[in-house]
């Protein structure tokens, strides 16, 4: 975490000071508190959620909520969330999501 401050008063100079310095794993582990899978509805298949179902299951120990949020054609959406899983935002989840088209993600 940084911040600029004005360097003297009435001056165009800025100082940039550095107040925090994390590790990235970190970072992820204590700031990213909700994971949402947004897709349509008319895509969702059984294929596509056992597939959601096991990588969330091999996502465990996580601290993140996940959500999945469904629209229509009508652009209704219905936000349904995973109340007994959190999960560790893996990289095998967001290869899966940015491989198909229909699902996208959002990140708190």
């Amino acid at each position: 975490t940084a911040r600029c401050v004005q360097k003297y008063p009435n001056s165009s100079f800025v100082d940039f000071s550095i107040g925090d310095i994390q590790y990235l794993q970190t970072v992820k582990e204590q700031r990213v508190e909700r994971f949402t899978i947004v897709m349509n509805a008319e895509n969702l298949d059984q294929v596509v959620a056992n597939d959601l179902a096991t990588i969330a299951k091999d996502c465990p120990n996580g601290r993140t909520q996940l959500y999945i949020e469904l629209m229509d054609a009508q652009h209704d959406h219905v936000l349904l969330q995973s109340r007994t899983r959190e999960i560790s935002v893996s990289a095998k989840l967001v290869e899966y999501i940015e491989g198909h088209s229909f699902m996208s993600y959002l990140v708190n």
